[in-house]
C-alpha cells in the first residue's frame, strides 16, 4: 500500500522513499548502512523513522544519506572511513574495536546550509546548497574537485562551482558530475565533471584526470542543454532537455 517515489541502490543495500516521506531500507547492514541502530542484515524491507519525513536519499557503497523535506537537512550513517560521513570524525569513541568505524544511528549534518539534492559515490558525497556544491569523503583521484587528493572529514565547497546555479549532482566511484545552468538557460545546462576517468567517464576527450570541475565541451559545442545526469561506477548517462539520452 506504500507509494514509492524514489529508490537508490548501494553496493549491497537499498533505500526507498515513500510519497509521504517514509524511508525504507533493506539488504546488507554490516557497516551500519541501514541506519537501524545495529549491524545486522535485513532481507525484508524495514522502515527507518529516526528522522523527519524525507524527500530524497542516496546510497553509497556502505554509507547512506537522506534529505529531509521541511528542514532540508542531511542525515547520514554507515562506514566513516575517509570522512565519507562528513561528521568531522572517523570513529566512535567508546565503541568496540570491531565497530568503531561504523555509525549505525543516523547523524545530522547540522553545519550545512539548506540542501536541495545529495548524491553518494562509493567513498564520497556531493550536495547542492545556495552557496554551491559541497563535497566530502575520499579525495583520491581528485573526485572532490578541490585540486588535490586529500580526504575531507567535513563538507567543503567546490571552488569552481561556488555561487553557481547547480541543478543536479551525481557521484560515481572515482568521478563526480554536476549540471550548471548559465542564465538565460531554461530547463537544462552544461555538464561539469572532475576526478579520475580512465574509462572515459569524464567526457573530456583524452584527459583522464581532472582535479577541478571542468565543462564537458561536447555539449557546449553543439548547444545541447542537459537536464539530468547519472554517474555509474565507470560510465555516465545524460538526458537532454528534449529527452534524448547520451
Amino acid at each position: 500500500g506504500e507509494e514509492i517515489v524514489k529508490v537508490t541502490i548501494g553496493s549491497s543495500h537499498c533505500i526507498a522513499v515513500g510519497k509521504g516521506g517514509d524511508c525504507f531500507v533493506w539488504g546488507d547492514g554490516d557497516a551500519g548502512q541501514l541506519g537501524l541502530g545495529s549491524l545486522g542484515h535485513h532481507p525484508l524491507v524495514a522502515i527507518n523513522n529516526s528522522f523527519p519525513a524525507i524527500s530524497g536519499a542516496s546510497a553509497g557503497s556502505n554509507h547512506s544519506v537522506v534529505l529531509t523535506k521541511a528542514s532540508e537537512q542531511l542525515y547520514i550513517w554507515g562506514h566513516a572511513s575517509n570522512g565519507r560521513l562528513g561528521l568531522g570524525e572517523l570513529e566512535r569513541v567508546g565503541a568496540k574495536d570491531s565497530e568503531r568505524f561504523y555509525y549505525p544511528i543516523p547523524q545530522v549534518l547540522a553545519t550545512l546550509e539548506r540542501i536541495k539534492q545529495v548524491s553518494c559515490g562509493a567513498d564520497h558525497c556531493l550536495a547542492i546548497g545556495a552557496a554551491g556544491v559541497w563535497t566530502w569523503g575520499s579525495g583520491a583521484g581528485g573526485r572532490l574537485g578541490l585540486g588535490d587528493n586529500k580526504d575531507r572529514k567535513e563538507p567543503v565547497l567546490v571552488p569552481r562551482l561556488k555561487r553557481r546555479c547547480v541543478s543536479q549532482v551525481s557521484a560515481g566511484h572515482w568521478h563526480s558530475m554536476a549540471v550548471v545552468i548559465h542564465p538565460p538557460m531554461i530547463g537544462g545546462g552544461w555538464i561539469y565533471t572532475w576526478g579520475s576517468g580512465y574509462h572515459g567517464q569524464l567526457g573530456q576527450g583524452p584527459r583522464t584526470v581532472s582535479m577541478t570541475a571542468e565543462v564537458v565541451d561536447h555539449f557546449v559545442k553543439f548547444h545541447i542543454l542537459i537536464s539530468r545526469i547519472f554517474a555509474g561506477s565507470h560510465h555516465c548517462c545524460a538526458l537532454t532537455r528534449e529527452g534524448e539520452m547520451y
